[in-house]
């Protein structure tokens, strides 16, 4: 099966989001409030990726 842009993008969530997660787990944040901003941005990439991946299956599920 060929990669769709749609999958394309919920791989490039997912690593940006992983290496998010990563940094927090490294601690790499400077304080409190970078602490909550990178929380934020993994909280926002996960959403779009269920929004995504929510989309690609109902674009599947149409061509059956």
């Amino acid at each position: 099966m060929a990669t769709t842009p749609l999958q394309h993008i919920v791989r490039e969530i997912v690593q940006v989001r992983q290496s998010t997660e990563q940094a927090l787990l490294e601690g790499k944040a400077a304080d409190f409030a970078d602490y909550r901003h990178l929380a934020g941005v993994i909280r926002g990439l996960t959403q779009a990726e269920y929004i995504v991946k929510d989309l690609v299956q109902k674009l599947e599920q149409s061509d059956e």
